[in-house]
């Protein structure tokens, strides 16, 4: 077994604001798991794992992929580094999230995917393409506006500290935002 240690700074607060109460909670949520699909769907590189199982399956692809280029001498040394997820979401400028976004959207375009995603109201499954036949359980969405209201999240939030600061992120992803795992890929 080997240990990795992680080199995080104690010291420094990074606050978690839960946005359940936030009065566009339910469109956040909505907007996130309609990217999430886009990016499940798309032809991308990127680092997203979606279940545990493609952990495996991703590390084991990668490590074959620096086998081969090790043993055919394209590559002489092979360095490993790793992070932590504080620094995927604290550390991220809101330019690169919003370029790696478009980028999606582009490809998503470029592949010839649909304009309009059916996304369900509530739980965390129920993305498909098309509109919705039951507007009580899913709202059709365009793509467009997924972007829109997850850029939206990402420049509009927002923390209390204390009774008289209010503060915004400008830098990096609201760690209790819905659309946040998807935005720090």
């Amino acid at each position: 077994a080997q240990c990795m240690p992680k080199d995080k700074d104690c010291s420094l607060s990074r606050p978690i604001v839960p946005n359940l109460s936030h009065p566009l909670a339910r469109l956040f949520n909505m907007a996130a798991r309609g990217l999430a699909f886009m990016l499940m769907h798309v032809k991308l590189s990127h680092y997203n794992l979606f279940t545990t199982q493609e952990f495996v399956q991703k590390l084991a692809a990668d490590s074959q992929v620096v086998a081969d280029c090790v043993s055919c001498g394209e590559v002489q040394e092979v360095y490993i580094a790793q992070s932590d997820v504080k620094d995927m979401y604290t550390e991220i400028s809101h330019a690169e999230i919003e370029s790696r976004v478009s980028e999606l959207l582009l490809c998503w375009r470029r592949e010839g995917k649909p304009a309009v995603l059916n996304v369900t109201k509530m739980g965390r499954k129920g993305v498909t393409t098309g509109y919705t036949c039951d507007r009580r359980v899913a709202a059709s969405m365009r793509v467009d506006t997924i972007v829109q209201i997850v850029l939206y999240e990402l420049r509009h939030a927002f923390f209390h500290v204390g009774c008289k600061h209010i503060m915004q992120q400008v830098i990096g992803v609201s760690m209790g935002s819905k659309g946040g795992p998807e935005l720090a890929w």
